[in-house]
């Protein structure tokens, strides 16, 4: 083989070994930089976090299917699906599934018509406050023998407390002005005492019949009704419990008994 066919040669092989070294230089680089790097996959507790640090709600639920993990948060607008990848711990997906609407407060305006509806008095001052952060409205009402307060839940229109007092008589107002009387009268008037607090004895209040409602079931007071019945008046008092269940409770409205409780859920 002449110099020229050996020189040819060499720079052939020259060119096939440089290839190589760049082939080989392509492969090692694609690895290096462009190759995703896969993170090691994400713990059920991991994902768990992941959603309340994004969201800042409470943890309902948590589950992982056909990889992907699927996280329950409940917020005070509702409730959150979160899907989340296993493999890379992205966040794929964010479905509100319910959706939680504020408490409506009740008006002024819708209060009184409630307290109107209940027909005890006329209203003299109705104020509104927060009690432990919610709404409540405190009325006052006047009838013709009666002072009554009552505190009503301002979202929910419910009467939570019925407190009564009562207004004295003109004629106790005046006694000091009257003549005095005879020994006759006297006695007529001790017997007439005697009747009068006999018969208010017999008979509870309103803020009395609530307390032993109370006593009774616990809970807050939905309604109140005074009724007659076979010749013998109770009260009627429904009290709407913390697990949505509602009592009315029949109280006599002489002796105080409880009558009978019946159960609506």
């Amino acid at each position: 083989m002449n110099n020229i066919g050996v020189k040819q040669m060499k720079k052939t092989l020259k060119i096939v070994i440089g290839l190589m070294l760049v082939l080989v230089l392509a492969i090692v680089s694609w690895q290096v930089f462009l190759a995703p790097i896969k993170s090691e996959a994400l713990s059920l507790e991991e994902a768990e976090q992941v959603a309340k640090e994004r969201f800042d709600g409470q943890l309902l639920e948590s589950d992982l299917v056909n990889d992907v993990y699927l996280i329950t948060i409940g917020l005070d607008t509702g409730e959150y699906e979160i899907k989340i990848s296993k493999d890379t711990g992205e966040v794929l997906d964010v479905i509100h599934t319910k959706i939680e609407e504020p408490p409506k407060e009740l008006t002024e305006a819708e209060i009184k018509q409630i307290i109107n509806e209940k027909d005890i008095g006329k209203i003299e001052k109705l104020d509104k406050k927060e009690q432990n952060g919610q709404l409540e409205y405190e009325a006052t009402v006047k009838s013709d023998q009666k002072t009554i307060t009552l505190k009503i839940n301002g979202e929910t229109g419910k009467i939570t407390t019925q407190q009564e007092k009562d207004i004295p008589s003109n004629s106790e107002k005046d006694t000091s002005d009257k003549k005095k009387p005879s020994n006759n009268d006297n006695k007529n008037n001790d017997q007439g005492n005697k009747s009068a607090n006999k018969d208010k004895a017999r008979n509870i209040t309103t803020a009395e019949a609530v307390q032993i409602a109370l006593d009774t079931v616990h809970g807050e007071v939905d309604d109140i009704d005074l009724e007659t019945k076979n010749g013998q008046l109770y009260y009627f008092i429904e009290i709407e419990t913390k697990d949505d269940m509602e009592a009315e409770i029949q109280i006599h409205a002489i002796t105080g008994e409880v009558i009978s409780i019946e159960w609506d859920d």
